[in-house]
């Protein structure tokens, strides 16, 4: 997160995409959707749009059981798609 915020976008996204693959190791779907959402954000905010949604749709599936979670990444998909 604080690599996120400090622009660092590049490192931000290899973090993330390292957690989802150790949470889906894991089978830990709540993490993986989190790890997921993050890697989805950044991917909107280095102007990878369309991968950033196709992310965020992914935390979403990953989330059919926990709705705070889906709740999460629709916002997110609304974020995107309204910007």
């Amino acid at each position: 997160m604080v690599k996120k915020r400090a622009g660092r976008f590049a490192e931000a996204a290899a973090s993330f995409r390292s957690s989802v693959e150790r949470f889906e190791a894991l089978g830990c779907k709540p993490g993986m959707a989190k790890a997921l959402i993050g890697l989805g954000t950044v991917e909107e905010l280095r102007g990878n749009v369309e991968e950033g949604l196709d992310t965020l749709r992914r935390a979403l599936a990953e989330e059919a059981d926990h709705n705070p979670g889906i709740a999460l990444s629709l916002n997110d998909i609304g974020v995107i798609q309204y910007l």
